[in-house]
């Protein structure tokens, strides 16, 4: 987005004047803090009215109307800041609106770590890629909200980045493919009402209409569900096809990238069954299944950590520097190469997935690692010598 386009952006929210895909692109645009100074200069500068100026009071109430705009529920009460509101502002559309950051506990260095020489790269978005029957692609990104049944046959409505299956009156057991590519997320709305938050560099593949007798679905990658109960019809959600969690009606967190150690299943209520190979295993809420040659159970799971990527933050509590390179690559769409012998050094801190790479790696300065950004999308870790 240029400035421009941003500039039409806030003049037409603060006009009220803004459509629903406007107002996606414009909180977008705010939450990554690259728009800061224009921010700044449009409302210090009563959005360049001749002979005019606001208030400080007026500052404060516009932007705290964004800020409402783009926060979560909790934000919403914060009072209005006082004084330096604006550097108060910066901070809080920096970290993303209601996201405390945390200093990582990598050894401290005294002497910068971040070796920035390219341009900035934004955090990943809503969006995703359709596949239908045929093999027909839409590409949700761009596609307009509103049925899309008119373009591709598909009973579905799009809205802001949620795409809704109606049931089919004709049963149909064609199957429909999400595609997630890295930097982006998506959610849908099965045919029986469940819903799916899908992560970056994922896919969900599912009928356009599910049977009487149960169903299924087939997840690679990350997804969090929310399954209608129905005890009449089990759902199933095959995982790389080789493993099976079987749902009556509960919501829980499945992270099966291929390449990693383990499939993760991650219960926050209800009950899911496990099942690889001959083996099966019942969860309850808290519980997590590690999946791999064998199922364990964590008792104690750190079920904000599992969800953390669903409510718009990184939680790197207890990760280690592969663990990050990977949640770095598939949502900022990058390539991250590091040291073989740091790849288990641990890595702690909470950040907003609204913060730009760049601003990830500032609060990252202070350890005895080095994060060059190089062109070609390529961030390199290191050691710090």
């Amino acid at each position: 987005m240029d400035n421009f386009h941003f500039h039409t952006l806030l003049h037409k929210y603060l006009s009220n004047q803004i459509s629903p895909e406007e107002l996606l692109q414009f909180t977008t645009a705010v939450g990554t803090g690259e728009y800061d100074h224009l921010l700044q200069e449009a409302i210090t500068g009563n959005l360049g009215t001749p002979g005019q100026h606001w208030p400080t009071e007026r500052q404060e109430a516009v932007l705290q109307d964004i800020l409402q705009e783009i926060a979560p529920p909790v934000v919403k009460k914060r009072p209005v800041m006082r004084g330096i509101f604006w550097q108060a502002a910066a901070a809080v559309l920096l970290l993303g609106i209601g996201w405390g950051i945390y200093k990582f506990n990598v050894p401290a260095r005294e002497t910068p770590a971040v070796q920035v020489a390219v341009a900035d790269i934004s955090a990943g978005q809503h969006g995703a890629v359709l596949v239908l029957a045929n093999g027909q692609k839409v590409v949700l990104d761009s596609a307009a909200n509103g049925a899309l049944s008119a373009q591709t046959g598909v009973n579905a409505v799009l809205s802001n980045g949620e795409l809704t299956y109606g049931k089919d009156k004709d049963a149909s057991t064609a199957m429909n493919t999400i595609i997630t590519p890295r930097g982006r997320q998506f959610i849908i709305v099965l045919p029986d009402g469940s819903r799916v938050w899908i992560n970056a560099g994922s896919s969900l593949r599912f009928p356009v209409s599910f049977t009487d007798k149960e169903r299924r679905v087939e997840l690679n990658g990350e997804a969090y569900f929310e399954v209608v109960a129905n005890e009449a019809s089990p759902f199933k959600v095959a995982v790389n096809g080789k493993s099976e969690v079987l749902v009556l009606g509960t919501s829980f967190n499945i992270n099966a990238y291929e390449g990693e150690a383990a499939m993760l299943t991650t219960l926050v209520s209800g009950k899911v069954n496990v099942k690889t190979g001959g083996l099966a295993v019942m969860l309850t809420p808290g519980q997590q299944a590690r999946v791999n040659n064998s199922i364990t159970i964590m008792e104690d799971a750190d079920v904000e950590k599992a969800l953390a990527w669903k409510n718009g933050a990184f939680n790197f509590n207890n990760a280690t520097i592969a663990e990050v390179a990977a949640q770095l690559e598939r949502w900022y769409d990058i390539e991250v190469t590091y040291d073989k012998n740091i790849s288990q050094i641990p890595f702690s801190g909470k950040i907003s997935r609204k913060a730009s790479l760049k601003t990830l790696l500032k609060f990252m300065d202070d350890t005895a690692l080095s994060f060059r950004l190089e062109a070609d999308r390529k961030l390199v870790i290191s050691l710090r010598k």
